[in-house]
């Protein structure tokens, strides 16, 4: 009985004190649009064939958006509109974290994916849907 307490204090104690987010994150980022648009028609086969036009189109329907990450807190600021989210870490590697974002309001949650590039200085948000594009992010 007395080791059955054990493991379950030392169990509860490792599954409370894992690190509930990642300090890489921290601080606030700024939508690249044009660095979207040029790592698109670089790295995504999809995007090969793609006119100026079209990329020219695509940049401009991305509107400046600015992401804070603070203390479990996610802020989108986009065009006057701001919300806040929290979110949690479910994994973690050393150029990337997977995060869980929650709506207070509605209690649904969604997973993005966060690779970071040139040193951390900025990172790609990845969503699994299909309907979104990959977008590039610059720490402010």
């Amino acid at each position: 009985m007395r080791s059955t307490i054990s493991i379950l204090v030392c169990w509860l104690f490792i599954g409370c004190s894992k690190e509930a987010d990642d300090r890489r994150l921290q601080g606030s980022w700024r939508l690249n649009r044009d660095g979207t648009v040029t790592g698109l028609l670089e790295q995504d086969p999809d995007w090969a064939n793609t006119s100026p036009e079209h990329a020219e189109r695509v940049r401009k329907m991305l509107r400046p958006r600015t992401i804070t990450f603070s203390k479990g807190i996610m802020t989108v600021s986009e065009e006057g509109d701001q919300g806040s989210r929290p979110y949690h870490v479910i994994t973690q590697g050393s150029d990337y974290v997977s995060l869980r974002i929650g709506y207070h309001e509605t209690k649904e949650a969604y997973d993005i994916r966060i690779r970071f590039v040139d040193g951390h200085a900025s990172f790609w948000l990845e969503s699994p849907s299909k309907d979104r594009v990959p977008q590039k992010f610059d720490r402010i």
